[in-house]
Parts: C-alpha cells; sequence; structure tokens
C-alpha cells in the first residue's frame, strides 16, 4: 500500500473510531445495566472518570464483559487518565473473547491504526472486524470494504470468507439482468473474464468504481467485477 493511501486510510479509520467511541461511551445508557454500570456511565456523562473509573475496575478486573469494554474506551482516550492503548486492548480482549461486537470492532480499530504500545498490524485488524461482522456489527463489515475499495491485501479473502458464512450480512443485494454476463478480474473489459452468469443470478454489491461493480457470489464462493448496467436490484 503507498504511503498516501495508508495516510487517507488512517484517517478514515480514526474518524470512525472517534465518532463510535463518542457514540458508545458518552451515551451509555443504551449499553448500561442496573446498579455500578449505571452509576458509572451517569458519572462518565458528568465528566467524573475517576469516579467512573473506580466503579468499572473491580468489575473488568472480574471479567464483567461492559465493564471491560467501557475501560477500554477510557484507557484509549484518555478519560481521566493516561492513554494507554496496551491497557485498551487488555480490557477490549477480555469482552472480545466474550463475543463482545462492539469490543471486537475497537480492537479492529486499535490494530488498523496502531497506537502507543501497540504496533500496526492490519491482518489482525481483518480478522476482528470479520469476527465482529459475523456477529451483526454493520461497521465491522463497511471497514471491510473500504479496505477492499483501497485494496488492502488479504482484505478480499476475508470478504470471501463472509460470504461464505452469510452472505445476508452485505446490505446491496442484485441479480444479473441479462443473459450471460462476464464476470471479470478487474473493472474493465480489458480484465481476464473468470466466469460467465447466467440472467437472474444472485450477486452482492461490495464497491462500485466508475460504471463497474464488485461483487460477491456465495454459490460457488468467488468475487469479481461486472458492468453496473447489467445488475438489477434483487429481492
Amino acid at each position: 500500500m503507498s504511503p498516501q493511501v495508508e495516510t487517507t486510510l488512517a484517517m478514515w479509520l480514526y474518524k470512525r473510531a472517534r465518532t463510535f467511541a463518542l457514540a458508545t461511551l458518552l451515551y451509555l445508557p443504551a449499553f448500561a445495566i442496573s446498579g455500578p454500570h449505571e452509576q458509572a456511565t451517569e458519572e462518565m456523562q458528568k465528566g467524573n472518570y475517576a469516579i467512573a473509573y473506580h466503579l468499572w475496575l473491580p468489575l473488568a478486573n472480574s471479567g464483567d464483559i461492559e465493564a471491560c469494554y467501557s475501560l477500554g474506551w477510557m484507557y484509549h482516550n484518555g478519560y481521566g487518565l493516561a492513554i494507554n492503548d496496551g491497557e485498551a486492548e487488555k480490557y477490549w480482549q477480555l469482552a472480545a473473547v466474550q463475543g463482545h461486537t462492539g469490543a471486537l470492532f475497537a480492537l479492529g480499530n486499535l490494530y488498523s491504526l496502531g497506537g502507543k504500545d501497540v504496533s500496526q498490524d492490519y491482518e489482525r485488524a481483518m480478522n476482528f472486524w470479520a469476527q465482529a461482522a459475523v456477529l451483526g456489527h454493520r461497521d465491522a463489515g463497511r471497514a471491510l470494504l473500504q479496505l477492499a475499495e483501497w485494496e488492502v491485501p488479504g482484505v478480499d479473502a476475508k470478504l470471501m470468507d463472509l460470504l461464505v458464512i452469510n452472505p445476508r450480512l452485505f446490505d446491496s443485494t442484485g441479480k444479473i439482468s441479462a443473459d450471460r454476463v462476464n464476470l471479470r478480474r478487474g473493472p474493465g473489459t480489458d480484465h481476464r473474464i473468470i466466469e460467465v452468469l447466467d440472467r437472474d443470478k444472485p450477486v452482492i454489491e461490495l464497491l462500485r468504481r466508475d460504471s463497474w461493480v464488485k461483487v460477491g457470489i456465495s454459490d460457488p464462493p468467488q468475487m469479481g467485477w461486472v458492468h453496473g448496467d447489467l445488475i438489477r436490484p434483487g429481492n
């Protein structure tokens, strides 16, 4: 990946991560439970970070999934604490192994950008985003599609895995609208033909480039490019 693309990617991911952090940590009632969680949430909203931290810490250290997730954001963003991505990673990992989709997504963001005490690792980022996407986290799927648009190595394999697991993870479905349409390796007629698709073949739109669409097919699982005029909306 070129330095320019990597910089653009980092900026996009940083904005997504910051937006998600504010939405999930400062407005935690959607996640909060009664008792210490609720009190910690209220203290966070008041800016009383130290109180929130001391309410969540014993819960997190006992493995409480929401407390682990919340402490991860506090360390990552420096809410009342010195920024420490190593600690954020530790607590998000504790939540992630219990299937917390927000923690899986956060770990994907962390590894995609790198941070203090955490090395950038796109492969690990894609693994966590793929896990989150399987569990229904829409932004995780969108993050993978963004990497596909920037042609980050390895992302097509992750998308292919998701197509096999559950093609409905992607919102945009369509059908081939003409007889015997060429599925090509790249966006243009100069690219090699992978397969010929019959009319009404279901496809999943992954991304667009000018008048061409990168589509996924679940049966048999593969990806390629089709001219956009040859796809109609699916059911």
